[in-house]
């Protein structure tokens, strides 16, 4: 079987979001301290995206992907380092929260916000018919009460 194309990727990413978004949406609704198992496979999503998007651009940039998610790590850090050093914990803190869900609401949202702006970032650096839906993405940015950086440029 062969590999995964960088659009396939893109696709993988706008997939899990939405997957991710309606999680997240159904653990609120319900209680998010009762529902937070809802809520950690919701982050779990969101870092699988992530690590999408990012082989997608290695590939762009022929860069190799191994499927594993500690070089997705290292080739962001190398190719995004402003990005990476700005937001990438925020998205580690999901990766983590996945393991141990045990963070508060607001600070799992305030999460889901400085991934969405990082993730965001890396849409746009890609080809425009490869990048992801805004309505993927924009419910991550919106979760807080941050303001959506976001919805000024929802397609």
């Amino acid at each position: 079987m062969p590999d995964p194309t960088a659009a396939e990727y893109c696709r993988f990413a706008g997939s899990r979001l939405l997957e991710a978004r309606d999680k997240f949406q159904s653990a609120v609704a319900l209680d998010y301290d009762r529902c937070i198992g809802a809520a950690a496979k919701s982050a779990s999503l969101v870092w699988d995206a992530a690590v999408d998007l990012l082989s997608a651009l290695a590939l762009l940039h022929n860069s190799r992907v191994t499927g594993v998610s500690s070089d997705m790590r290292q080739y962001a850090k190398t190719a995004y380092k402003v990005i990476f050093d700005a937001y990438w914990r925020h998205l580690a803190r999901l990766h983590n929260f996945q393991h141990k869900p045990n963070m508060a609401e607001n600070e799992f949202r305030l999460g889901l916000y400085y991934t969405g702006v990082m993730l965001e970032i890396f849409n746009t650096q890609l080809p425009a018919e490869m990048q992801i839906a805004a309505d993927s993405l924009i419910w991550l940015t919106s979760t807080s009460n941050q303001p959506s950086p976001l919805r000024r440029n929802a397609r």
